[in-house]
């Protein structure tokens, strides 16, 4: 602290991993009031120190007071429920130049609102990592008032977040706002099937700069998914680069939605589909859409159900693609059909991760 504090000339601090408790952090709060004045350090990292509580806000508290400051990272360092209204405040007028801001994992539970209905005055932030904060509804509804005032956000991290369909109904209008959204990850955030997904993809559409959106983990249903993918894609019209949709009940209607998605012209390059119950019937849906894809150059199918049936549609798929490369089908239940498959073609046995 002492160090930091007599280094007139520092731009960047990481003090990650060396377990940091409460009379550590008051220490490194002082340096980091004493470097602001020379309005050149632009990076703090803090990550995985067990500031608490007591710490916690005293560290955001002078990291913010640099005018200079452009990125701020205090995942996993102890944060709950009476850190949120301190760093609330302390958010609440940010440096000009701040463009990142970490917060994952410090689970500030039922006063997450306290820090998250303080958000808007970050006119300048790009990207916004809040995964495991302990959002619940009445928080994700603060946030999405805070969206008007965040133009510039590109990347918006909220997985692992029990804010479920109330939380996601709260955000959609919101969402609107943003737009220079370039990567949405909804993981586990406890959503469930209801019209709030496909009415997420109705939004997102809308979202000319999107290229990754992730909701895996959630237990969605084929129903509602077949309906968000239509929506994301509607008009022909997709800007996703990558799709994540592991173990979110996806079948044979959605595979159907997506191969539509993958016949007309598109960026997608990644999609996951691991651990869903796609089946044999799903796979042949979706190896239409794989066939005539234009970007696609990786699938995950991972534990979804598939055959020997699937192996022999898939092998064909791929030796009609223009660009797939690879195929990861782990955990799938294949037998001599599919070895036959991979004998018949070396492009397919080279591009599987069995």
């Amino acid at each position: 602290a002492n160090g930091i504090g007599n280094a007139a000339c520092l731009t960047e601090i990481d003090i990650s991993d060396n377990a940091i408790q409460l009379e550590g952090a008051a220490a490194i709060a002082q340096a980091l009031f004493a470097v602001s004045k020379h309005r050149r350090l632009r990076a703090v990292v803090a990550q995985r120190n067990p500031f608490g509580d007591g710490g916690l806000p005293e560290i955001v508290n002078a990291a913010v007071r640099s005018p200079s400051l452009e990125v701020l990272d205090v995942r996993s360092c102890g944060g709950f429920m009476g850190g949120a209204a301190p760093i609330g405040i302390a958010l609440a007028s940010p440096p000009p130049a701040l463009r990142r801001l970490a917060l994952s994992h410090n689970n500030f539970g039922l006063q997450a609102h306290q820090l998250t209905q303080r958000l808007g005055a970050h006119a300048n932030l790009r990207a916004l990592d809040l995964e495991a904060c302990g959002i619940t509804p009445p928080a994700a509804a603060a946030l999405g008032q805070c969206f008007g005032g965040m133009r510039a956000l590109a990347e918006l991290n909220l997985s692992r977040n029990p804010f479920g369909n109330a939380g996601l109904e709260s955000l959609l209008q919101p969402i609107r706002h943003l737009r220079a959204l370039q990567s949405l990850a909804l993981v586990d955030t406890g959503i469930a099937d209801g019209p709030e997904v496909p009415a997420l993809g109705s939004v997102l559409d809308q979202a000319h700069t999107l290229e990754s959106v992730n909701l895996s983990d959630n237990t969605v249903g084929d129903a509602a998914m077949a309906q968000f993918v239509a929506n994301i894609c509607r008009n022909g019209r997709c800007s996703l680069q990558t799709l994540g949709l592991r173990c979110a009940g996806v079948g044979p209607q959605t595979a159907t939605s997506l191969s539509a998605a993958l016949a007309t012209p598109n960026r997608l390059s990644w999609l996951d589909l691991s651990l869903n119950p796609l089946g044999d019937e799903g796979c042949a849906a979706l190896c239409g859409g794989l066939r005539s894809a234009s970007a696609l150059v990786a699938v995950d199918l991972s534990g979804c159900g598939l055959s020997d049936v699937s192996a022999v549609r898939l092998r064909r798929a791929l030796d009609s693609s223009l660009r797939l490369a690879q195929v990861k089908l782990v955990a799938n239940d294949f037998g001599k059909m599919a070895l036959a498959a991979m004998e018949a073609s070396p492009t397919f046995a080279r591009s599987l991760q069995l």
